[in-house]
């Protein structure tokens, strides 16, 4: 590659020495050997450092990453795959993933899946997230957030498969749920309590305006010094009722509006 990888050099050279075609041309084969030796050492010091670094991103990922063939037997084992799964990678490496994380009634489906694959090269469950249910080495069914990655080396497939235990989440998503649900309880105890209420108090209220219509034409019987008194005493009564009729009737609405049972109609207003 035009690149100085070293030297050739003798001792004990007493004078000039005339090297001949065949000494040059021996010389020149083995300084091609010895840089060819010293390239595949730096390549191989190179494809060394990268696998340890590869090899440390995956021991330390967050997620069980695991490798099978396309026989569906198990090639690679990380640490949180055994924290996870509590097989050590000694248990897995060789053996069916199907046989241990897979519960028994998607198995065949996982296989025939892989098969499909290989001949195919169609797969609907790669390079994206799904959930499904795993199992652990002590039998514990759990749910699992899996991505699978197809590769091919050589002229076989690989798979590695990305999980992570999703029971918080679930249990969370449950949590939520049921904490929304009884919001949308109370919301409508709320607002069948709300009309409830506003019946309760529009009947002695209307009761009672309509006894003060009464009382007013009664004052005309009263002494004329004495009707602007209970008049005064009247209107108060009336002022006050539909008040409170008019609060009932705003409160109804709320809760109306609140159990979605009105429409809002939005507009643009010239302010």
């Amino acid at each position: 590659n035009n690149i100085l990888q070293g030297f050739v050099g003798f001792d004990a050279v007493k004078g000039l020495k005339e090297w001949t075609e065949d000494e040059a041309e021996l010389l020149g084969f083995m300084a091609q050997m010895l840089a060819a030796h010293h390239i595949r050492q730096d390549v191989e010091k190179q494809l060394s450092a990268s696998e340890f670094r590869m090899r440390t991103i995956l021991e330390n990922a967050l997620d069980a990453v695991i490798t099978i063939n396309q026989d569906g037997l198990i090639e690679s084992w990380n640490k949180q795959a055994e924290e996870i799964f509590k097989f050590k990678e000694a248990e897995v490496l060789g053996h069916s993933l199907s046989g241990k994380i897979i519960p028994e009634k998607f198995a065949q489906a996982h296989d025939r899946g892989i098969k499909h694959f290989v001949e195919t090269g169609e797969g609907p469950v790669l390079n994206q997230r799904i959930e499904l249910v795993a199992h652990d080495k002590h039998g514990h069914h759990f749910p699992v957030e899996l991505s699978i990655i197809p590769f091919k080396t050589g002229d076989r497939y690989f798979f590695s498969s990305f999980l992570r235990d999703i029971t918080s989440r679930k249990k969370a998503e449950e949590d939520m749920s049921l904490a929304l649900e009884q919001q949308r309880d109370l919301a409508r105890m709320k607002s069948r309590l709300i009309s409830m209420a506003s019946h309760e108090f529009r009947t002695p209220l209307t009761t009672i305006k309509a006894n003060a219509e009464m009382l007013e034409l009664w004052t005309e019987r009263l002494p004329e010094e004495h009707q602007p008194k209970a008049l005064k005493y009247l209107g108060r009564l009336n002022h006050e009722t539909n008040r409170l009729s008019n609060i009932m009737t705003d409160i109804l609405v709320l809760g109306r509006l609140e159990s979605g049972k009105i429409r809002i109609n939005k507009k643009s207003l010239d302010l």
